[in-house]
């Protein structure tokens, strides 16, 4: 792969810079460069961070620079590490990354084959819509909720989330599985960056905005996905879709707060566990 080939680089490298030390300094520092082992042995030492080679001295006879010494050994330094062992570590870090995200790829398939009912065209926040479509009581109760999720969403406090902040902080929340949500989804919740300011974030009213904009696409998905199902989990969706639409009015129109009263008893009924 990648990785072997760069190691096979850098081996080659130091190879001929051995070679080249045994031809040009053996004879005047045969300590360092006697033979092939013993150079290639100090041009490793020289790629592990070793400034100098010992037995080669800096300075010539008559006290000028050795420069033909100094000019081998910082080509070495360039070529060997400032350049051959920074792309290794970054093919190395490329190849974690890559076997990192295949995991997640096998495990995400893997829980897919586990649950039949598992659709890839659901929304990636359902669990989290679900738990805020339960428990909300009226408008003003949902944004009060859409704040407190903002202020542990923003996980630098910086009053702004980006989609890499928003992307890591929702995985964090305390659901099994966990919530996979990436930019595309991200660019999606936000219409394609209309919400975003200059820097590409939300701040606390466009992602209030952005947020009841997935409910109420979760209460119609909701709604739409319960034809043909049982009486209870029809009734329950249909109570979903009642409420989002009643507590979505803004001014909330008298009675909204009755009705959404209402609506929290028939939950409590339908559904116990979950409220």
């Amino acid at each position: 792969g990648p990785m072997i080939g760069a190691l096979f680089i850098l081996i080659v490298l130091t190879c001929f810079y051995a070679i080249m030390g045994v031809y040009t300094f053996g004879q005047r520092a045969p300590e360092a460069f006697g033979r092939f082992d013993i150079a290639f042995l100090k041009m490793l030492q020289v790629t592990a961070g070793d400034t100098w080679v010992d037995g080669v001295d800096q300075w010539e006879d008559d006290g000028s620079l050795n420069y033909s010494f100094c000019i081998f050994l910082i080509t070495y330094i360039m070529v060997s590490c400032w350049l051959v062992l920074q792309v290794t570590t970054a093919v190395l870090l490329d190849s974690f990354v890559k076997a990192s995200t295949d995991i997640e790829i096998e495990e995400l398939a893997k829980r897919q084959e586990k649950d039949p009912a598992h659709d890839s065209s659901k929304d990636p926040l359902e669990p989290l819509l679900l738990s805020l479509s339960i428990a909300y009581r009226d408008n003003d109760d949902l944004s009060q909720r859409l704040w407190e999720l903002f202020e542990i969403l923003d996980a630098d406090r910086s009053g702004t989330i980006d989609s890499e902040e928003f992307c890591a902080s929702v995985r964090k929340l305390n659901f099994d599985p966990p919530i996979h949500f990436s930019d595309t989804d991200f660019d999606d919740m936000t219409r394609e960056g209309e919400l975003l300011d200059a820097e590409g974030c939300l701040n606390r009213q466009t992602f209030e905005t952005a947020m009841r904009e997935r409910l109420h696409r979760f209460a119609l998905n909701r709604l739409a996905d319960s034809i043909g199902q049982g009486h209870e989990q029809a009734a329950m969706t249909q109570v979903f879709a009642l409420k989002a639409a009643l507590c979505c009015l803004n001014p909330p129109i008298e009675g909204t707060r009755c009705a959404c009263s209402i609506m929290k008893l028939s939950l409590l009924k339908l559904h116990p566990s979950e409220v």
